[in-house]
């Protein structure tokens, strides 16, 4: 981000603005500019006597334009967010530099600027923005040149449009479409009626085969209405870290089950679990901080919200409520509920009785990834070589109920009343354990399945938000009986001697 002399052409549709940007050189050859201060800079000298330049005037902005507070102070009045879109032509600059001065020595060149734009493209970017009220729009020239900057970092940079979802439904599948952004992190609240999931904005540069995706920001959460799928509620993530003062990458968000909280957790970094919704929206409410040079690798919740778990990777477990130290287990990820924390991490499950407080059990599955958590005290688990895994089902002493073969299996997910989701060859797989019946849904590949109570899964794959209605699929679906193996005699690994 740069100052530089910038060729602008202005679309507007109601509050959302589109600057369609071309890099003279004037400074930088791969200059460009995104946040709201450079959009005040810019617009506030496009055009006189249109809305947003007397208002910026009346502000003081003939006065303050240079002064880094007055963006500070004001952007908030005129822009709620904006966001680089894409960039192409980005060059080489020393390599532009160099044939620069050989066209420049070369008497048999008479257009060098023409030769220099053939050899190097001019620099190209798109900024989007959303305004606060559409007469700020009005008035605004489609196309003028400008020399202007980021004046200061913007904490409003790089917000996905909350309501920009495009909603279809077909058959038993419905679905939302986010255009340039990528969905993740999916968690669902203890009534099944709300999907939250983490929202990314995606900057494309190039195009054609060329072209590369980067996802920037930390993102958004949104809060869907799962019957819907139109957003109830956001929390922007990156203005919050800013001022929080928190660097590094955000590995992934967990939503309460209640609702009113989400954890964001960095890499090598803390765990802030933030206020989410109507009250304390954006509070911190805690900060959990892993062993130096350790990371937190999951956050799980019990099912109605009540107590949280944070993994240490390749360490122990500990509950932000009861406050239990399970610091032996050396997991990856966890499951948790009103009597058990189970727990996988290498090769090994362990199962930990909250009441109890102490370790109920701990053995040998081969390379395990997922673990859920079954009503009646079963536990399963997602393990073995790749290309033979399976999934295994544990009882309450550690006998093993029930094993079948699943090649790439992942993503293991149980429903209220018992039922496993899993992801197999990107589509999804629901089991049921008492039947021990399978099936395979004939709908889009997608990953990360969550139930929605019991009657509904969602799944996430890109930029799309999917939900299929099981009762639906599974008379439309393929449904087969499949050889569940006999249940072998575990390995038992006992327990190493420490704090429970």
């Amino acid at each position: 981000m740069s100052s530089d002399v910038f060729d602008v052409k202005l679309s507007r549709k109601g509050l959302e603005l589109e600057l369609d940007c071309t890099t003279t050189g004037a400074g930088g050859a791969n200059d460009y500019s995104a946040t709201r201060s450079f959009l005040m800079h810019a617009l506030g000298w496009a055009a006189d006597d249109t809305p947003l330049k007397n208002a910026l005037d009346a502000l003081g902005f003939k006065e303050r334009w240079s002064d880094p507070t007055f963006y500070q102070e004001h952007a908030d009045k005129f822009f709620v967010w904006s966001r680089l879109v894409r960039r192409e032509n980005i060059c080489d600059e020393r390599a532009r530099s160099a044939y620069l001065q050989e066209v420049n020595d070369d008497p048999e060149v008479g257009d060098v600027a023409a030769a220099l734009r053939e050899r190097f493209p001019p620099h190209h970017f798109v900024v989007q923005a959303r305004l606060t009220e559409e007469r700020f729009g009005e008035g605004l020239p489609e196309s003028f040149g400008t020399v202007c900057c980021d004046v200061v970092e913007d904490h409003a940079m790089n917000v996905p449009v909350p309501d920009s979802g495009v909603v279809s439904a077909e058959g038993s599948l419905r679905q939302v479409i986010f255009p340039s952004g990528r969905v993740s992190d999916a968690d669902v609240s203890s009534d099944g009626r709300t999907l939250f999931v983490r929202l990314r904005h995606v900057m494309i540069s190039g195009r054609g085969s060329s072209a590369q995706e980067q996802i920037t920001g930390a993102g958004t959460v949104l809060a869907l209405d799962a019957a819907t799928l139109q957003v109830k509620a956001h929390l922007a993530l990156d203005p919050l870290l800013r001022r929080d003062k928190h660097q590094g990458e955000v590995t992934f968000t967990r939503v309460s089950p209640r609702g009113d909280s989400v954890f964001v957790v960095l890499r090598a970094g803390p765990a802030v679990r933030y206020g989410f919704g109507e009250a304390q929206s954006g509070e911190v409410l805690e900060t959990f901080h892993p062993p130096g040079g350790t990371s937190f690798s999951d956050v799980v919740f019990d099912p109605a919200g009540r107590d949280s778990a944070r993994v240490i990777e390749g360490h122990g477990v500990e509950t932000a409520v009861e406050k239990t130290e399970w610091a032996d287990v050396h997991a990856t990820r966890a499951a948790l509920d009103d009597a058990r924390i189970a727990a996988v991490g290498g090769t090994t499950l362990a199962v930990y009785d909250r009441a109890a407080r102490k370790e109920r059990f701990r053995v040998e599955v081969g390379k395990v990834t997922e673990v859920a958590l079954l009503p009646g005290g079963r536990t399963a688990v997602l393990a073995g070589p790749r290309a033979k895994e399976q999934v295994r089902i544990f009882e309450w002493d550690g006998t093993e109920a029930q094993a079948f073969n699943q090649k790439y299996p992942s993503h293991l997910r149980a429903s209220p009343a018992g039922r496993l989701a899993f992801v197999h060859s990107m589509a999804v797989a629901v089991y049921d354990v008492a039947e021990t019946r399978l099936v395979f849904f004939r709908e889009p590949m997608c990953a990360n399945p969550r139930w929605l109570g019991e009657d509904h899964l969602a799944a996430l794959l890109s930029d799309t938000v999917f939900v299929f209605d099981v009762k639906a699929s599974l008379a439309a679906g393929r449904v087969s009986k499949i050889q569940v193996t006999s249940p072998s005699t575990p390995t038992v690994v006992k327990a190493p001697k420490g704090k429970r």
